[in-house]
Formats: C-alpha cells, structure tokens, sequence
C-alpha cells in the first residue's frame, strides 16, 4: 500500500518538476528579451477577439508606438485580458527588429503562472515522499 503513496508523490514531483521546467524556460526568455528591449509606450488602436488553443478567449491587439528613431511602428500582440481600445501601454522592442514585441508586465519579467504551479507541485510531491518513506518505518 505504501508503494502507491510514494508513486503518487513521486508523479506529483516529476508533474511539478516539468512544469517548473517549462516556466522557467518561458521566465528565462523573456526575462532575456526585456533585459535588451527598449521600453517604450504604446496605443492600443483595435481588438480582435480570437480562441485561445488552450481554451477560452484569446485578444489580438494592434499597438501603435514611436521607435527611438521616430518611425512609427504597427504591431500586433495577444494578450489573455481585455484591455481598452486607447489605452496606453508599456512594451519593450528590440532594436534592430521593432516588429518583435512584448508587453513590459508590472510585476517581475518572466513570472509566469507555470512557475508558480510547478514550484508548488514540485514541493508537494517532495512532502508527500517524506511523510511516505517516515510513515512506512514507524
């Protein structure tokens, strides 16, 4: 009976070992992105509303924003939450490539959900291998 319990906690930490993983990877590259960006503010000018493959609704929005050099730059960016037509945002840009944009979160750059979910599984599943190989000497 107890090998079930080690095996459940051993899939709980290897779930929350991989999806720390993929986090990670998506903080790191965008953390990197950011890091060499040129933080500017940007227009929302239109919203089209799309699916999202992993369910729910998805926005595509098309953003207007002045590169250093004066040019004006059109791109388009989705984003999960709705955001008002007008508002003004702050998105980093490469230099050499202004077509490649990202929002500039407020929080930490990189801090996505997937971390967070990973970290915790990863620790719950560490826990339970604990309270499992303790349980089985007593």
């Amino acid at each position: 009976m107890s090998d079930i319990y080690i095996g459940i906690a051993f899939s709980l930490a290897g779930c929350g070992l991989l999806l720390l993983f993929v986090g990670m990877t998506t903080s790191i590259r965008e953390w990197l992105f950011l890091k060499s960006a040129i933080v500017t503010t940007g227009t929302i000018i239109d919203r089209r509303e799309g699916l999202n493959p992993e369910g729910g609704k998805l926005y595509i929005y098309d953003i207007l924003f002045k590169t250093l050099s004066d040019d004006e730059q059109k791109v388009a960016l989705k984003h999960r939450h709705v955001l008002e037509v007008g508002k003004e945002i702050s998105i980093g840009y490469q230099a050499q490539k202004p077509d490649k944009v990202m929002f500039k979160k407020p929080i930490i750059p990189g801090f996505t959900l997937l971390t967070v979910c990973g970290l915790f599984f990863l620790l719950l599943g560490l826990l339970f291998v604990f309270i499992s190989e303790n349980f089985v000497s007593i």
